[in-house]
């Protein structure tokens, strides 16, 4: 399933880069808890079939926000699999912890996005990069955040709109 995230202002918006997804951070809530998003999960250490849970050690990625020009739109795409945390035993007698994918239960949910007028860290004024990021760069100013609800399982586009 998919967002569509539009500004239907007159100012640029500029969202908070997902340094798993790469694109625009989004929240998913169940009955008012968040859940994890799959693909929203940054150097995941997923489980293994067999055999022990490895280490990761990743750096994370310098902040990023993504811009949202008056009139423009960005999708953001969701498998609709949830990342659950687990911990496996292991020889040594030490559980470790991994990732493992689970298909998000049909049922109601919420994603919430949020924006802000501005961003800094960046050279100001300086152009997006690469798919509208800037990096590095931090929100700043207040936020606009736009609940959006919808069923899962489902093919649908759901729309999100920022005026």
């Amino acid at each position: 399933m998919s967002f569509a995230l539009t500004n239907g202002g007159d100012e640029p918006l500029y969202l908070k880069g997902d340094p798993g997804s790469g694109g625009p951070e989004f929240q998913l809530l169940v009955s008012g808890e968040p859940v994890a998003a799959a693909e929203a999960k940054f150097c995941p250490n997923w489980c293994p079939e067999r055999g022990a849970v490895m280490e990761l050690d990743c750096a994370k990625p310098d902040p990023a926000m993504i811009a949202l020009p008056p009139g423009g739109a960005i999708e953001v795409r969701w498998s609709g699999e949830m990342a659950l945390d687990y911990a496996k035993s292991c020889r040594d007698g030490q559980a470790r912890h991994c990732l493992q994918k689970q298909p998000a239960p049909a049922g109601h949910y919420r994603a919430s996005f949020c924006a802000w007028p501005s961003y800094s860290g960046a050279e100001a004024g300086a152009s997006p990069g690469n798919a509208g990021k800037i990096v590095p760069a931090t929100p700043a100013g207040e936020s606009v955040c736009i609940d959006a609800p919808f069923s899962a399982p489902t093919g649908a586009v759901v729309a999100v709109r920022f005026n």
